[in-house]
C-alpha cells in the first residue's frame, strides 16, 4: 500500500549531508499532506512524493540504521546499525516533533531533484532523490530490516524494526557446525568477522569423508546469504575441497582473502592456479576477482581515493604491484584532483571550483586547456596532432618501470569536474611493476 505524509517546515539539519548533485533537473515535487511517519513509535521527517512516504536518508542514522556514504563511487549504503554482531535499536531517538500543517494537503511544497548519487538498501539499489541537497528514500525501501504499516485512524506511516533475522542464521549456522563436533568431527571449528553490512562466517568441520569441508557464509543484515566459497572454479565432482581461505579482510562491501584454488576441465585434467587472492562484492553477491599471486595481472586498477598522500603544488603518483594488489605507493596530489589508473590508461580527474590555479599543476591544467585538445567525442583526425602530444609531454610524464610511456590524450566531461584521459596500450603488471604520472607547470 502507497502512503501519503508529512512534509515539515522549518530548518533543515544541516550537519551529515551529503554532497547530492541535482544533475537531472526537477523531476517532481514532494508535497504537504497531514500524515506523519514513525520508527519504533518516533516522529521521523517525511515527505509525500508521488504518493510514496519518502525520508532523509541522514536522518536515519538516529533511527537505528547506518548511511555510508562512498564518495569514490559515489554511493549511499543504507544498512540496520550493527553490535556485537546483532542489529542494534537506538538507546534513544531523536526528539522531533512535527509542526502543524499550515498549507493545503496536496499543495507543492518543495521541489525533487533527479541525482547521480546511487542509493543501496539491505544491498539492493533503491528509489532515491534530492531534495534541498539531501537523499530521499522511499519509507517501503526499509522493509528487509522491518514492518510497515499504514494506520489509518492516527494518520500515520508507521515502520517497526525487525527482531533479529541476522543472529537466527548465525546461530543456524553455529549448531551445524557444533553438531558435527558431537558426532566425530572433534577439531571443527568457526569465527565470524562483523561488518556494516553483516557478519561473515568462516568454518571448518574435520573427519568428513573427503577431509575437512570449510564453510565461508556471508550473512546480511536481513538474514539473506552469500556463500563464498561456491563463486570459486569447480574441480572434481562439483566439488571445492582445495579452499582453505586465510587473511580475510572486510573493507566496506568488498571481502578479500587468499586460498588454494584448482579448476577443473571437461577432459577430467585439474589446473592447479595455487594461492590466489579472491575479491567478492558484498552487494551484488558476486566474484569480483580471483588473481594468482604469482603471474602477471592483465586488468588491474588503483586509485588515489583509496590511499593517503600529502597535499602537493604538482601531481606525482606511483602505483605498485605487490602480490596480487596493485596500489598508490607514494606521491603528491593537488587540491582538487583524483587519479584512476588501470591497465588501459590513466584518468585525472579535476574538480574545478577546488583546483588553485597558482600552483605548478594549476598552471599546467591551464597550459593544457590552451592546448585545445580533443574530446572524447571529437573525430580524431586533428591538424597537427604530433605536435599538439608533443606539447602535452612538457606537462605530462607517464612511466612504466620508469621508461616512458607512449600515449594518447583527451578531456572527457563529468558532473563539476574535467576529466584528463591518458590512453596507451594495454600494460600488464608482473610482481614489483611499477606506473607513474607527473603533471607540472615547465616554467
Amino acid at each position: 500500500m502507497k502512503f501519503k505524509y508529512k512534509v515539515m517546515t522549518g530548518v533543515l539539519a544541516a550537519s551529515m549531508l551529503l554532497p547530492v548533485t541535482a544533475f537531472g533537473g526537477v523531476v517532481n515535487y514532494a508535497l504537504y499532506t497531514d500524515i506523519v511517519a514513525e520508527i519504533n513509535g518516533h516522529p521521523i521527517r517525511s515527505y509525500n512524493i508521488d504518493g510514496h512516504t519518502a525520508v532523509v536518508a541522514e536522518d536515519l542514522r538516529g533511527y537505528g540504521f547506518w548511511a555510508v556514504w562512498n564518495p569514490v563511487e559515489r554511493t549511499l549504503d543504507v544498512t540496520r546499525a550493527m553490535k556485537d554482531g546483532l542489529p542494534e535499536t537506538p538507546v534513544k531517538f531523536p526528539e522531533y516533533t512535527p509542526e502543524a500543517l499550515t498549507h493545503k494537503v496536496g499543495e507543492k511544497a518543495k521541489p525533487v531533484y533527479s541525482t547521480d548519487i546511487v542509493t543501496y538498501i539491505a544491498g539492493e539499489e533503491a528509489p532515491s532523490y534530492n531534495i534541498g541537497g539531501e537523499t530521499i528514500i522511499w519509507m517501503e525501501s526499509l522493509k528487509p530490516y522491518g514492518t510497515l504499516v499504514w494506520n489509518p485512524d492516527a494518520r500515520k506511516a508507521e515502520f517497526t524494526l525487525s527482531g533479529n533475522p541476522m543472529s537466527d542464521k548465525l546461530a543456524e549456522l553455529k549448531k551445524n557446525v557444533d553438531d558435527w563436533k558431537e558426532i566425530g568431527g572433534a577439531g571443527s571449528t568457526y569465527e565470524t568477522i562483523e561488518s556494516q553490512f553483516g557478519t561473515l562466517f568462516v568454518g571448518a568441520m574435520t573427519g568428513t569423508p573427503h577431509g575437512t569441508s570449510r564453510i565461508m557464509t556471508f550473512v546480511k543484515t536481513d538474514g539473506t546469504t552469500i556463500d563464498i566459497l561456491n563463486l570459486l572454479p569447480m574441480s572434481g565432482l562439483g566439488q571445492r575441497l582445495y579452499a582453505n581461505p586465510r587473511d580475510i579482510k572486510i573493507d566496506g562491501s568488498i571481502i578479500t582473502f587468499v586460498t588454494p584454488v584448482n579448476e577443473g576441465s571437461e577432459d577430467g585434467n585439474i589446473k592447479e592456479w595455487g594461492d590466489t587472492l579472491c575479491k567478492v562484492d558484498i552487494n551484488t553477491g558476486k566474484l569480483i576477482s580471483a588473481q594468482p599471486l604469482e603471474g602477471v595481472l592483465e586488468t588491474w586498477t588503483a586509485n588515489s581515493a583509496n590511499s593517503e598522500l600529502e597535499q602537493g603544488n604538482e601531481l606525482y603518483l606511483k602505483v605498485k604491484r605487490t602480490g596480487a594488489e596493485v596500489s598508490v605507493t607514494e606521491g603528491t596530489l593537488p587540491k582538487g584532483v583524483s587519479v584512476e589508473f588501470s591497465e588501459k590508461g590513466i584518468t585525472v580527474c579535476n574538480y574545478i571550483s577546488e583546483l588553485n590555479e597558482d600552483t605548478s599543476y594549476g598552471k599546467a591544467y591551464k597550459a593544457l586547456l590552451a592546448l585545445n585538445l580533443p574530446s572524447v567525442t571529437d573525430d580524431e583526425n586533428i591538424p597537427d596532432r604530433v605536435k599538439q602530444l608533443d606539447e602535452v609531454r612538457k606537462y605530462c610524464n607517464l612511466t612504466y618501470n620508469r621508461s616512458i610511456i607512449n600515449y594518447e590524450v583527451h578531456w572527457s566531461q563529468g558532473n563539476g569536474h574535467r576529466d584528463l584521459c591518458f590512453e596507451f596500450f594495454r600494460i600488464s603488471l608482473a610482481d614489483g611493476d611499477e606506473v607513474s604520472i607527473t603533471i607540472k607547470d615547465i616554467n
